[in-house]
């Protein structure tokens, strides 16, 4: 398993701001601390590390000329008496041999991974003293929210976004994939059983847990859902969770507009594509990299932009939809011609005269067309697609017509190709 990774601190801007910069899993404060306290060193030497600089394991790793197996380490029990000011007692320095090759093997690995980086390297999943200091620190610096609940984000959402900045590259997560730590919890605990070749050509059995999948159904998860990609991408140092709130606000607005007349709203359908499309002009405008540089984070630079951009906003925007259906006491006239009837003149139809009457009525104009004045049938009487009209109709076009009739404008002394909700020459008060 790989130990690329990181952990994110503060440190202050030019504007005395606090600003995340993110690092290496051998570069993380707390897992220096966790890592110490393990080997066995005692508070009080923990903070004289610290004072002397000495607060990673990539510091600590190198803080002699002594490689770990290369003979005598005079020059580490040296290093080590200038941080105590003293002698280490017998048990002191075994701690600190103990700690020592841990850091010089935990660095080495990760720059070799580093150099042999392919495809099949995963990144592991973030230790618990960082999740820990990267929960607590985000606790901090965003106010007003209860960070608990189904707004806390999961750890394996976390880790993925984390895997994306160790990546430097940035993808689209689904929203399946947005759950909430307290889902991963009562995560089931049975496995599913599968079988898979390893790099040898032989067949193994491997174990994997079912994934929880997040509930995006209505307004309210999907808010949540949306928030806590959020924070895992704050976490992360990807992106300021403040700046991705500006996208979710704009989603659920959309979502709950009321439609002009003709059209439906905004679906969870369009709200994903947009979404969708969003990463997408994030992706193209960070093809640099995502990772925090002294500029700040790229993300935060584009994001605004690529959320306004005309590729993004437009799938936002209401489709023409069904008219509603309005109950009203108008009836049309029992002799108005009908462009679903089978024949215009039923009084001349062929066939059994008693199977044509005890047809089924032929559907009445919509009310929508028939107080615009809209007429049923062209002036050769064939008959009009009500549907085409509405912008409805999504029937085969053959000829300029569909099995309902042809799709020109319904309303009198128009009937051009055009829907008549859309007609230029219609009266907009109707």
């Amino acid at each position: 398993m790989s130990c690329l990774s990181f952990h994110v601190h503060c440190i202050k801007s030019e504007k005395n701001s606090l600003r995340s910069v993110s690092m290496s899993f051998a570069d993380s404060v707390p897992v220096f601390r966790d890592r110490a306290a393990s080997a066995g060193l005692s508070e009080e030497i923990r903070t004289s590390l610290d004072g002397a600089g000495l607060n990673t394991l990539s510091k600590f790793a190198f803080a002699s000329s002594y490689v770990p197996g290369a003979g005598d380490d005079a020059e580490f029990v040296k290093t080590v008496k200038t941080v105590l000011g003293r002698d280490p007692t017998l048990g002191e320095l075994a701690s600190f041999r103990k700690l020592l090759h841990e850091s010089y093997s935990l660095v080495t690995q990760e720059m070799k991974q580093q150099l042999e980086r392919s495809e099949d390297v995963q990144t592991r999943k973030l230790t618990q003293p960082e999740r820990a200091d990267l929960y607590e620190r985000q606790v901090k610096r965003i106010t007003g929210l209860t960070l608990r609940g189904p707004l806390e984000p999961s750890d394996g959402l976390v880790d993925l976004f984390c895997a994306m900045y160790e990546a430097n590259r940035l993808r689209f997560v689904p929203w399946e994939k947005y759950t909430a730590k307290e889902a991963e919890i009562d995560k089931e605990v049975h496995t599913e059983h599968l079988f898979a070749v390893d790099s040898n050509g032989k067949l193994k059995v491997g174990g994997k847990k079912p994934d929880p999948v997040a509930d995006t159904s209505t307004e309210i998860l999907l808010q949540y859902a949306l928030q806590r990609r959020g924070l895992s991408m704050d976490q992360a140092n990807l992106l300021e969770f403040r700046t991705h709130q500006l996208w979710v606000d704009r989603v659920l607005k959309v979502r709950l507009e009321v439609p002009p007349a003709g059209y439906a709203r905004t679906s969870f359908r369009q709200v994903f594509e947009a979404d969708k499309k969003l990463f997408e002009e994030l992706a193209n405008a960070t093809r640099h990299g995502v990772q925090a540089t002294v500029n700040g984070r790229p993300l935060d630079r584009v994001f605004e932009d690529c959320m306004n951009k005309p590729e993004v906003v437009h799938l936002l925007q209401p489709l023409m939809g069904k008219s509603m259906d309005y109950k009203s006491e108008e009836k049309p006239a029992p002799n108005r011609p009908s462009p679903y009837s089978r024949s215009q003149n039923p009084g001349k139809s062929k066939g059994k005269g008693k199977t044509q009457g005890k047809s089924k009525g032929s559907p009445k104009m919509p009310l929508v067309l028939l107080n615009g004045g809209c007429r049923a049938t062209t002036n050769a009487g064939d008959a009009i697609c009500y549907g085409f009209n509405l912008g409805t109709c999504t029937n085969k076009v053959n000829a300029g017509r569909c099995e309902r009739g042809y799709h020109v404008c319904a309303l009198p002394k128009c009937g051009k190709h055009h829907a008549y909700v859309n007609c230029p020459t219609k009266s907009w008060g109707s």
